[in-house]
């Protein structure tokens, strides 16, 4: 059991890995440094076979050169089975091509979200995104890690009566498990038996996590931040339904994340990291007062 149990695991990071990649925002339009990867690599970081040392200089290097972006899209938007392990170049397509793939990965992803209404791959695509964005090594000190969370180490004295909340104490135990792995540790696991912990365990180890971004030196790269764009999509699907069967804690934190949405679109340009940073916090302040009610 425990074998089969570590297989499915494994399954589920890889399809999160590539639903992130399928994600991953449009290029800046700098040029790249360096020369362009070869078709075969691009193909590998789609299925999820590059190490993740070489994962992030290929996301760095989409990130300036449109060219082997648009190559990458190209394989990007067609479904494994289809592709037969083969990227397409859009070099080869004609411009309007553009529009159609990307239509046809938006698709995917709705029918994703919503045949999956509580999947544990957003757990999944959280916990890579804190891999990547750990990936060269960078931890929060111990000081500057207790400042990231409202309430610091005396987070959890904010949440009275949280034992018998299991919303509060799966948002809660996000919170410690994020901050935790920014600090080279790994975290607590996700509370069982609780159907909400799908939704709200990942949305504070996510909030952790753009708060550390934030505290890191240098800041992350603009096509992870972008990246967090687009799962915050995922994220709002996934509270929007909790919020329709009721939920005031998803109320709450809808409003507060499509404000970060918000922010993130505008990654990389002059003025948005430090207008992200207080956002990030403003809201992590709201819902984690939220939550207390």
């Amino acid at each position: 059991m425990k074998a089969l149990s570590a297989v499915q695991d494994a399954a589920r990071e890889q399809r999160a890995d590539h639903l992130a990649a399928l994600l991953t925002l449009a290029a800046g339009q700098e040029v790249a440094k360096g020369a362009c990867p070869l078709a075969e690599e691009l193909s590998d970081l789609l299925e999820g076979r590059l190490p993740e040392s070489r994962r992030v200089l290929l996301l760095q290097h989409l990130d300036q050169c449109q060219a082997c972006y648009r190559a990458w899209l190209g394989g990007a938007a067609l479904l494994p089975a289809q592709a037969g392990g083969t990227v397409v170049f859009l070099s080869r397509w004609r411009e309007k091509k553009l529009w159609g793939s990307l239509a046809l990965a938006a698709g995917l992803l709705l029918i994703w979200v919503q045949w999956n209404p509580l999947a544990p791959e957003v757990g999944g695509m959280v916990a890579a995104a804190y891999r990547t964005t750990l990936a060269d090594g960078r931890l929060l000190d111990q000081e500057r890690a207790a400042t990231l969370l409202p309430g610091g180490e005396t987070l959890a004295l904010g949440f009275v009566g949280s034992e018998a909340n299991p919303v509060r104490q799966a948002y809660l135990a996000g919170l410690q498990s994020g901050r935790e792995r920014l600090q080279g540790g790994a975290g607590n696991t996700v509370p069982q038996g609780v159907d909400s912990a799908l939704v709200y365990y990942p949305l504070g180890q996510w909030l952790a996590l753009l708060q550390g971004s934030c505290q890191l030196e240098p800041p992350p790269q603009v096509a992870l931040l972008r990246q967090q764009a687009a799962l915050s999509g995922v994220m709002l699907e996934r509270l929007r339904k909790r919020e329709s069967a009721g939920d005031e804690e998803a109320r709450i934190a809808v409003q507060e994340v499509e404000s970060i949405r918000h922010w993130l679109t505008y990654a990389g340009e002059e003025g948005s990291s430090a207008r992200l940073c207080r956002e990030l916090q403003k809201a992590c302040t709201t819902i984690h007062a939220g939550f207390q009610w």
